[in-house]
């Protein structure tokens, strides 16, 4: 474990668009439409900053682009609302596989309306030190 404070400050961009920590602490089940998924991603944010600043500590040159592959589905007969069924890295020019799963870890845990299929959503994510 590594405690302190992590060097310098840092961004999250997803999809051009800086976002900055939501400490909302709310469970939400999101929409299945683009604007619901951003909106469900931009939730995720304090998590995918916790991640990041965490792995900071133990390397603090991590950063890089991150593509995360997920479907978003039923996960078992009956279930009223549609998760996170898979999820993958689908390319990463980090190679770090830790906090690839932190990320993933993160991302799976979002709740959605329940749909008739299955979607796929592919979501580059990009983590920075300021100034780089």
């Amino acid at each position: 474990m590594f405690t302190g404070k992590a060097p310098g400050n840092f961004s999250l961009v997803v999809r051009g668009e800086e976002l900055p920590p939501d400490d909302s602490e709310e469970l939400y089940i999101w929409g299945r439409d683009r604007e619901s998924l951003h909106e469900a991603i931009r939730a995720q944010s304090s998590e995918l900053h916790r991640c990041y600043e965490a792995w900071l500590l133990a390397e603090p040159a991590l950063a890089g682009k991150l593509t995360v592959a997920f479907s978003v589905g039923r996960a078992q007969e009956g279930d009223t609302v549609d998760s996170v069924v898979a999820i993958d890295v689908a390319d990463s020019d980090l190679d770090h596989a830790l906090f690839e799963g932190c990320v993933l870890g993160a991302l799976g845990e979002l709740l959605f309306e329940g749909g008739e299929e299955t979607i796929k959503v592919r979501l580059p994510v990009v983590f920075r030190q300021e100034g780089d």
